[in-house]
């Protein structure tokens, strides 16, 4: 991820469109994964719940 942020920064810097496409990758890429490991954090306390009410 710190290598996306550097990329950007230099994309901006030096105005470089190829390296705002990277950008734009690497940020779908990052949203992307916040989104899963939210849904996975919101599935593991849904599991949990799900057990302790179980019992």
């Amino acid at each position: 991820m710190s290598d996306c942020i550097k990329t950007g920064f230099y994309a901006l810097a030096t105005m470089n469109c190829e390296g705002c496409f990277v950008v734009s990758i690497c940020a779908t890429r990052t949203l992307l994964e916040v989104r899963s490991a939210v849904s996975g954090q919101r599935l593991a306390l849904a599991t949990s719940l799900w057990l302790i009410t179980d019992n």
